[in-house]
């Protein structure tokens, strides 16, 4: 009966999740990880070469 109310009230709370929330947490995240290492894995660097430099 209330389908309709609760599955837009569902997609509210995901958007908002998803547009809000999810990027907040990463850049805190984003913050406490020793020098960005997160990053430079997901960038694709840091997994091999690289120079001495970035083991500092």
């Amino acid at each position: 009966s209330n389908f309709g109310i609760v599955t837009v009230i569902t997609v509210g709370f995901s958007l908002i999740g998803a547009i809000v929330i999810m990027p907040a947490v990463l850049s805190l995240m984003y913050r406490f990880d020793k020098n960005g290492a997160g990053m430079k894995m997901a960038a694709g660097e840091g997994v091999r070469g690289g120079s001495p430099q970035d083991l500092d």
